[in-house]
């Protein structure tokens, strides 16, 4: 359904710009970003959350695009450190390290420490 008036989110930010910027934005960065268990629809939900929580810092004298790049880019630079990490395995030499029973070592400090 075509409406004569589109709605606006910001000054001079319609809010289909606004959806195609970041779908244009997505398409360029999103494959850098998957990890693990998180596929490009899930780096683009997030991009999503991101972009729509930078709207109030945005300054509409300013390309929306390169804004919402940069906004956009460096969240999920936080988000992948964030949740992407690599654990140290414990120490060979503790007493309950076990190599054929794993489970012992959750009575080892240092490694539910790493968890």
């Amino acid at each position: 359904m075509k409406t004569n008036k589109e709605k606006m989110i910001l000054n001079k930010v319609t809010e289909r710009h606004f959806l195609e910027t970041i779908d244009k934005i997505c398409y360029k960065l999103l494959h850098k970003f998957k990890f693990g268990y998180h596929n490009i629809e899930d780096m683009k939900q997030q991009a999503y959350i991101f972009a729509l929580q930078g709207l109030e810092n945005y300054d509409p004298s300013k390309p929306l695009e390169n804004f919402l790049w940069t906004h956009i880019r460096n969240r999920l630079f936080n988000f992948k450190r964030d949740k992407y990490q690599r654990p140290d395995k414990p120490c060979n030499n503790c007493e309950h390290y076990d190599k054929e029973y794993e489970q012992s070592m959750s009575q080892c400090s240092k490694f539910e420490m790493q968890k």
